[in-house]
């Protein structure tokens, strides 16, 4: 039969309610030029007589009868006859919609594909008659080249498309160069297609979807208790981790792909113990659930995944308390919504897998307010960086230059990028708790609008999570330093050693030494784990200062894990200003005690307020006692020279100056100069070196910028 187009195969068993809808489906295809190869497995019903009515009438069906061996073994039988230039593997109680075949045929020759992936249709039935449909889809798309595939596999994992063979149409040569055929093991499926992906070059993936996959029946194989299912999961785990071991695929997306479709399974396994079709007795189940929840490679899989429906990360709970009782409890809800309310647990299903569809990786929220000269080289920074995986989400503050226009342009180019814009102004710590909102990546980066990123910085990020999975992750940064004419003046680089920690006591001592940095005050050189930013409420207060620093000292104060990269991709812009009209606050100096006072705080609760922790605070102390005695010199703060000796005065008798003064040990020799008149009390010797520093700052602010660098 040299016209054979498509060798259909379907195996039958014990479907004589579904064979003819299934017949039927296939029969109808606009595509004519197949044949369709039914193997009745010893079906002990009529579904083989069924299949033989069908095949008297029509040329193209071919019915093989043989004693029962499994669908695997049903699947080989046809393939070993098959004629056609492509396989299409039916189940034969399901159906398909008519132009599949063609449509799928017709994309595989126009691009010489060796295997096309299409959508598909799950219809849940809860009872006779009515049903619940999820659809699976993935958008267009002709991979270039076999690592495009291999490094792009993970959104089809992640979107159920690689596991099934019914919803792909496969190279007939391909398939017999390669000599793959389906393994006789429960869930055939699943290694079968690994094979095909294996060593797969020209793949192509259709977003129109065509196959009804019917789950829900009461006799289907799916519903079955199985006392081997947690040891199948185990094997498949392996089968994910050696097939990305092939590939040479070890990038941070793809590896959590792995980990959270591992620990999902795990909870369905501890429902399958806990089924009433599972004759064990309790202890004999919780027994089982025990040796489930102390398997080491749970362990790492709760460590790396990042599931992100509620339903889901409530149900992972008891497994990373590894509590056998409430695993066993949980697992019997399950079990009893899966048994008695079938609409509800599709529902359910369907929400952990919606929920992990084409979702970012990285969401990057960016307030924009008055920088219209810097906005598009900011987003392009973000938008044009090595790792694409990502959303960008603009937030126009009511800005009232063209921020809000070049926003809606920046959006109508890049499908990645939202846009929001708010009804009155409420300044940056509002604008990121908006666009927060918008968020849905794993992790989220806040961008100021008139900064710039290297274009790699996403990428390094993200290849450090794939080495340890982190709460948080820190990078460097570059001050740059532009006069009034706009050019760049001067530059100062704020970097740190790189460290990969993964519990409490690892990390906390390097929080410090971060502050001590000037690294952990700022929000855009670092990733947050967005779930867990949610799950703690965390939000930005709205100050005039310092927003960012009790924001992040909230955040790390019980994180279990932390990346800083020794990297400074991030370009901080900072405008030297001649005129002395740069943003004045009045509360400066009250706000700096309070972040001293809260890493001091902090410390304390850790039970780790060393000597270290209190010589750097103490020398934060002074940096900002410093900044605020020659901010004190401003006309801007309605202090004359009395009042400003008196402010010195008081600093004496304050709790953070008894605390923390004898500890003072600067590397800045102005500051080192300043701490000794501190330490000795000399007001008037503190007044006239801050008069000094403001005057060095606001007629030599490109001297007062490289003396910075000393800090």
């Amino acid at each position: 039969m040299s016209d054979v187009k498509i060798s259909v195969i379907m195996p039958v068993y014990k479907v004589e309610k579904y064979v003819r809808k299934a017949i039927e489906s296939i029969q109808n295809q606009t595509l004519k030029e197949f044949e369709f190869l039914i193997i009745d497995d010893g079906t002990p019903d009529n579904s083989g007589k069924i299949c033989d009515e069908y095949a008297e009438k029509d040329a193209r069906i071919h019915v093989i009868h043989q004693e029962n061996a499994g669908a695997p073994t049903a699947r080989n039988t046809a393939m070993d006859i098959a004629q056609g230039k492509y396989y299409y593997f039916m189940d034969s109680d399901d159906w398909a919609e008519p132009t599949m075949l063609q449509d799928m045929y017709e994309l595989a020759e126009k691009h010489q594909l060796q295997l096309v992936v299409a959508g598909y249709y799950i219809d849940t039935y809860y009872d006779n008659h009515n049903y619940i449909t999820a659809e699976l889809s993935q958008p267009d798309q002709i991979f270039g080249s076999q690592q495009e595939f291999r490094e792009q596999a993970y959104r089809l994992f992640d979107l159920n498309l690689l596991y099934t063979p019914w919803n792909k149409l496969y190279s007939a040569k391909y398939i017999n160069d390669h000599n793959l055929r389906f393994s006789n093991t429960f869930w055939d499926d699943f290694p079968f297609n690994l094979s095909v992906i294996r060593d797969v070059e020209r793949v192509g993936v259709t977003s129109k979807k065509y196959y009804h996959f019917m789950r829900a029946r009461a006799e289907s194989e799916t519903t079955k208790y199985r006392s081997d299912m947690y040891e199948k999961r185990e094997e498949e785990h392996q089968w994910m981790l050696d097939l990305y071991k092939h590939w040479q695929i070890k990038d941070y997306k793809s590896m959590e792909m792995i980990h959270r479709r591992y620990i999902e399974r795990v909870v369905g396994c501890i429902e399958n113990v806990t089924t009433p079709n599972c004759t064990l007795s309790t202890a004999e189940k919780k027994a089982e659930i025990h040796k489930i929840l102390n398997n080491p490679n749970v362990a790492r899989a709760l460590r790396m995944a990042q599931p992100r429906s509620s339903y889901m990360k409530l149900m992972l709970k008891p497994i990373k308390w590894k509590n056998v009782n409430l695993a066993y409890m949980e697992g019997k809800f399950i079990s009893s919504i899966k048994q008695k309310n079938v609409k509800m647990f599709a529902s359910l299903k369907a929400n952990v897998r919606s929920t992990n569809m084409s979702k970012p990786f990285i969401s990057v929220v960016m307030p924009v307010y008055g920088v219209e000269q810097y906005l598009n080289r900011a987003a392009e920074s973000i938008l044009q960086q090595t790792f694409q995986d990502i959303e960008l989400i603009l937030v126009d503050d009511c800005s009232p230059d063209k921020c809000g226009t070049i926003c809606e342009e920046i959006a109508n180019k890049d499908h990645r990028v939202k846009v929001m814009h708010l009804k009155q102004n409420g300044g940056v710590s509002n604008a990121r708790n908006q666009g927060m909102t918008l968020a849905e990546g794993h992790y989220v980066l806040f961008m100021d609008s008139d900064d710039y990123l290297d274009l790699d910085a996403l990428q390094l990020a993200v290849d450090s999570l794939h080495k340890n999975p982190a709460k948080l992750v820190i990078w460097g940064l570059i001050e740059e330093y532009y006069d009034n004419s706009n050019q760049l003046a001067t530059t100062v680089k704020v970097d740190y050693p790189e460290y990969l920690f993964s519990s409490k006591e690892e990390l906390r001592p390097h929080i410090i030494r971060l502050e001590n940095k000037t690294l952990l005050g700022y929000p855009w050189n670092k990733l947050y784990d967005l779930n867990y930013l949610r799950e703690q409420q965390l939000q930005y207060d709205s100050m005039a200062l310092n927003e960012d620093i009790f924001f992040n000292i909230a955040f790390v104060q019980d994180i279990d894990s932390l990346n800083i990269l020794n990297i400074a991709p991030y370009h901080y812009q900072k405008k030297i200003d001649y005129g002395l009209t740069s943003k004045f606050v009045v509360d400066y100096y009250d706000l700096h005690m309070l972040r001293i006072s809260k890493m001091l705080e902090l410390y304390k609760s850790w039970g780790l307020c060393t000597e270290e922790v209190k010589k750097i605070l103490a020398n934060i102390y002074v940096r900002y006692v410093t900044s605020a005695i020659q901010r004190n010199c401003d006309k801007r703060s309605g202090m004359n020279g009395k009042e400003q000796k008196e402010f010195i005065e008081g600093l004496f008798d304050t709790y953070l100056y008894r605390e923390l003064i004898e500890h003072v040990s600067p590397e800045s020799k102005i500051v080192k100069k300043l701490s000794v008149f501190l330490q000795n009390k000399k007001t008037n010797s503190c007044y006239m070196c801050g008069k000094g520093i403001y005057f060095v700052k606001n007629k030599l602010p490109i001297l007062f910028a490289k003396l910075k660098q000393n800090r």
